[in-house]
C-alpha cells in the first residue's frame, strides 16, 4: 500500500516530493545535489550519515530511496550500480620522514599510528582488511565516526591516515604529501543502491542519473 501511495503521489505532482537518502561519503553530496537541483529545484532532500552495516537494514526495509555508499550494498533484494572506483593515498604531515616520497609499499606503515574512522564505515573495514593482508594491524591514535575531522588531525602530527583519491581533490592540500599505495594497489568502491521492491520515482531516476554522471566527470579528473 506505501509503495502504491508514492506511485500515486508521484503521478500527480511529479516535481516534488522528499527523497530520503543514507550516505558515508558525505562529502560528495553539495555537487550532486547542486547539479540536481537545476533539475528539480522543489524536491527535498533527508540525508544521514551511517555506518555500512546500518545503512545495509535500512535499504533492506525499504526506509531510503537510496545509500550511496563505500563498499558498495549488495544483495539478492538490492539494485546497485557501482558507479565509481579510485585508489586510495595515505596522507602525513609535509614534517613528515616519508613526505619526500611519492610512493610506498602498505607494509613499509606497520610502525605508523593512525589516524582513522570507527569500525563500520567502509572505508576503515576495508583498510584494516589490506594492512592485515600487509602483515600488519594498524596502530589508532584516534578513531571518530567524521571524516573531516582526519586531515586537520593529520595537520597536528596525531597520526597519519588513509584518504581516497576523491577527498584529496575535494579538500585542502597544504603541508600534508599525498603517498601513493603500490604494494598493494589500495582501491575502493562506491555503489548507488536501492531496493528492488521500492517504487522508482520520476524524481529517483533523474537523480540516479546525476550521480552516474557526477562520477563519470570525475573518473576524468586525475589527482
Amino acid at each position: 500500500m506505501e509503495e502504491g501511495k508514492r506511485e500515486i503521489a508521484d503521478m500527480i505532482s511529479a516535481d516534488y516530493g522528499t527523497l530520503t537518502l543514507a550516505v558515508n561519503t558525505a562529502y560528495m553530496l553539495p555537487d550532486i545535489l547542486n547539479r540536481f537541483r537545476e533539475i528539480r529545484p522543489q524536491v527535498q532532500f533527508h540525508v544521514e550519515q551511517l555506518g555500512t552495516h546500518e545503512m545495509e537494514i535500512r535499504v533492506k526495509k525499504g526506509e531510503v530511496d537510496f545509500c550511496l555508499s563505500s563498499p558498495p550494498i549488495l544483495g539478492s533484494e538490492l539494485v546497485c550500480d557501482v558507479v565509481f572506483q579510485e585508489q586510495i593515498y595515505v596522507t602525513v604531515p609535509a614534517t613528515h620522514r616519508l613526505a619526500g616520497r611519492s610512493r610506498i609499499r602498505l607494509s613499509e606503515l606497520k610502525e605508523e599510528r593512525f589516524v582513522s574512522l570507527k569500525k563500520g564505515y567502509g572505508i576503515r573495514d576495508l583498510m584494516d582488511r589490506y594492512c592485515e593482508q600487509a602483515g600488519f594491524v594498524p596502530s589508532n591514535a584516534y578513531e571518530g565516526d567524521e571524516p573531516a575531522t582526519l586531515g586537520p588531525l593529520v595537520l597536528t602530527g596525531l597520526g597519519i591516515a588513509f584518504i581516497p583519491e576523491s577527498a584529496l581533490q575535494a579538500g585542502s592540500r597544504a603541508n600534508v604529501a599525498c603517498l601513493q599505495i603500490e604494494d598493494p594497489v589500495c582501491t575502493r568502491e562506491i555503489g548507488l543502491t536501492r531496493h528492488q521492491s521500492r517504487y522508482f520515482t520520476s524524481a529517483a531516476k533523474e537523480f540516479r542519473q546525476v550521480i552516474i554522471e557526477h562520477f563519470r566527470n570525475m573518473a576524468q579528473t586525475e589527482i
